[in-house]
């Protein structure tokens, strides 16, 4: 599993109350509209395309910019691992 850090810069005008991150239409996490980035914990391995909208007194605004997250996928492990023991003999009379 991955962390990852999305940031964004806050804009002039009315406070933010609230930031929402969104992936696909899914509300992922809200933080407070005095924060600029936030952490994802544990993100599974694959594409992830991330959105933000900051809310105030008013609502919620649109979608901002999306960002595509490429989490790389660890490989699979080698299989059927094998040995083999090679004895050297010396004889003498």
């Amino acid at each position: 599993m991955t962390d990852v850090i999305l940031t964004w810069d806050a804009n002039a005008g009315e406070p933010w109350t609230a930031v929402h991150v969104y992936e696909q239409g899914k509300m992922l996490v809200e933080v407070a509209g005095t924060v600029t980035s936030a952490a994802l914990m544990n993100v599974t391995g694959g594409i992830h395309v991330y959105t933000v909208r900051s809310q105030n007194v008013a609502g919620e605004s649109a979608d901002s910019n999306a960002v595509t997250v490429n989490v790389a996928l660890l490989p699979e492990p080698p299989k059927n691992l094998k040995y083999t023991i090679t004895v050297s003999l010396t004889l003498s009379n």
